[in-house]
């Protein structure tokens, strides 16, 4: 089947239910928002960065089937309303790292950095990330 004649096909059906054409311009608008979206937080020009080396690309495709059955054994064992909390936090949170990242620093002295042990988010994140490595083995 060629392109025109499935572009015919949808042009029939749109003018045979003009609900169809409604529908689909909905679906449209939803898609270019959250197009948008990833745009405006630079997603889309850092899957470009990442998709321009080819090697780097091919190694994703392969491992698409591998990071989906990831994705899918994550999303059923963790607690949907946590996630959701987090997933609205994380570009936030991430932005700011990326900007803190970014300044110029002279790093962290001593006192800075035993302040920062200190911090209870510091420690959780310490905990959380010995947690995770010992359950990797």
């Amino acid at each position: 089947m060629e392109k025109n004649d499935t572009f015919e096909q949808f042009a029939n059906q749109f003018a045979k239910e003009p609900a169809v054409l409604e529908s689909a311009v909905i679906g449209m608008g939803k898609l270019l928002r959250f197009l948008a979206k990833l745009n405006d937080e630079g997603i889309l020009d850092s899957l470009n960065k990442i998709l321009e080396d080819e090697e780097r690309a091919k190694l994703i495709v392969n491992s698409l089937p591998q990071i989906t059955k990831f994705f899918e054994s994550f999303l059923k064992n963790v607690d949907q309303e946590f996630l959701a909390q987090y997933l609205e936090k994380f570009p936030i949170a991430l932005n700011a790292a990326l900007k803190e990242f970014e300044k110029e620093s002279k790093g962290m002295g001593f006192w800075e950095l035993l302040s920062a042990f200190r911090k209870p988010e510091f420690s959780s994140l310490i905990r959380a990330m010995d947690v995770f490595l010992k359950n990797l083995k």
